[in-house]
């Protein structure tokens, strides 16, 4: 017999639900550090001794050491959006012109 034809536990699919969640929740706080950091608000140092006082999980949405690469910064831009920020788009478009010349003409 096919597995498809086995309805799915309920517990299972809350548990799929919840797992999106915190992917969501986890993504959001990504992109708000980044924010943050790109916008020179605050330091990654700062940023790390921030979240550790308040004993929060570090994330990011790039690799501070080597800055964001275009698609990350392009990812950005589509959350902003998504999120109707749209001076938080500006900033992070400019700051993509400034480090991938080429996208100035896009």
């Amino acid at each position: 017999m096919a597995q498809e034809n086995i309805p799915e536990d309920k517990d299972d699919i809350m548990s799929r639900i919840q797992q999106r969640e915190v992917e969501q929740i986890l993504l959001d706080k990504a992109f708000e550090n980044a924010w943050y950091i790109l916008s020179g608000q605050i330091s990654f140092e700062e940023l790390i001794g921030q979240s550790f006082s308040q004993d929060e999980q570090m994330i990011m949405a790039f690799d501070p050491d080597k800055g964001p690469k275009e698609q990350e910064l392009r990812n950005m831009i589509k959350h902003w959006e998504d999120q109707e920020e749209y001076e938080r788009c500006a900033k992070i478009t400019t700051i993509l012109h400034k480090m991938y010349p080429q996208t100035v003409n896009e």
